[in-house]
């Protein structure tokens, strides 16, 4: 992992992040995080804000992933900026990238999420809008992709 600027070792707030994904314990996702916290993603419709939802979507999006590597990181100020890489889908490859923005606690309090390929984006934020896992204050139709084209289930279903 590559780190830049001032910062010679991760954040409490970046090793939270980290942590949360690779151990996908629900609890996890809500420790690093401000109670404001606002979520932006590429496989979202709309910015999901507050703890509670922000990691009911993510501990969500972390059951999915069949394995998720951090790549690269580098920071500047408050902002850590992320890649990484991950499969899905039965081995299908996906690769992002994250912005985490914390505040003067060390609280993530704003959170970017890229997805690509396109195909892998789309099928993702169609699994999430299926995910029994997504309950109570998410509401399904302002946040995630309705129903997946014959090539974004393709590419879910390794053809």
């Amino acid at each position: 992992m590559t780190t830049t600027d001032s910062e010679t070792t991760p954040s409490d707030a970046l090793t939270a992040w980290q942590k949360a994904f690779t151990s996908k314990d629900a609890k996890a996702f809500a420790q690093g995080f401000a109670e404001n916290v606002v979520l932006e993603a590429s496989a979202l419709r709309n910015p999901v804000e507050g703890r509670d939802r922000v990691r009911q979507i993510l501990w969500t999006a972390a059951q999915i992933y069949e394995s998720l590597a951090f790549t690269d990181q580098a920071s500047s100020g408050r902002r850590t900026y992320i890649e990484w890489v991950a499969t899905a889908f039965g081995g299908k490859q996906l690769r992002g990238s994250t912005i985490l923005v914390t505040n003067e606690e060390g609280k993530i309090d704003h959170a970017v999420i890229q997805h690509r390929p396109l195909d892998g984006l789309l099928a993702f934020s169609a699994l999430l809008d299926g995910s029994v896992l997504i309950t109570g204050e998410v509401d399904r139709t302002t946040y995630f992709e309705r129903g997946v084209s014959p090539q974004h289930e393709a590419f879910r279903n390794n053809r």
